[in-house]
C-alpha cells in the first residue's frame, strides 16, 4: 500500500468510501456528524486542487482517503500516549477512512 495526493480521476472511489463511511458511522451510533451528504462532492474538488487530498492505494485500487494540509503536519509533534494509546489534539482532525478488505487495514472513522 502506498498514499498519493489524491486526482481528479480518483473522484468516484472517494465518494464511494465517503459513502461507507456514513454508512459505518450510522450503524454504530454516530448518524449525524456526517448525515447523509457531508462533505460534499465540491468540497472534495475543491480539497484535490488545493493538494489537501491523499489516496491509500493498495494493489493498483483507492481503498482509503484522508484530508491533510501543512499546518496540521506541524501539529503532529503534539500527539500525546494515553493508557498506551496514541491521541491527538482535537485541531488535528485527520479522517482516514479505508475499506474493509484492504490488507492490513480496518475501518478507522
Amino acid at each position: 500500500m502506498y498514499i498519493r495526493k489524491s486526482e481528479i480521476s480518483d473522484m468516484d472511489e472517494i465518494l464511494r468510501i465517503f459513502s461507507f463511511a456514513r454508512k459505518f458511522m450510522k450503524e454504530n451510533g454516530n448518524p449525524n456528524q456526517w448525515g447523509d451528504e457531508h462533505p460534499s462532492k465540491s468540497l472534495i474538488e475543491n480539497d484535490i486542487l488545493n493538494g489537501n487530498s491523499y489516496v491509500c492505494v493498495d494493489d493498483g485500487k483507492v481503498v482509503g482517503t484522508f484530508f491533510i494540509r501543512k499546518e496540521m503536519i506541524l501539529l503532529m509533534k503534539e500527539f500525546i500516549l494515553v493508557n498506551g494509546k496514541i491521541t491527538i489534539p482535537m485541531e488535528l482532525s485527520i479522517e482516514l477512512l479505508l475499506l474493509k478488505g484492504s490488507k492490513g487495514w480496518r475501518p478507522f472513522v
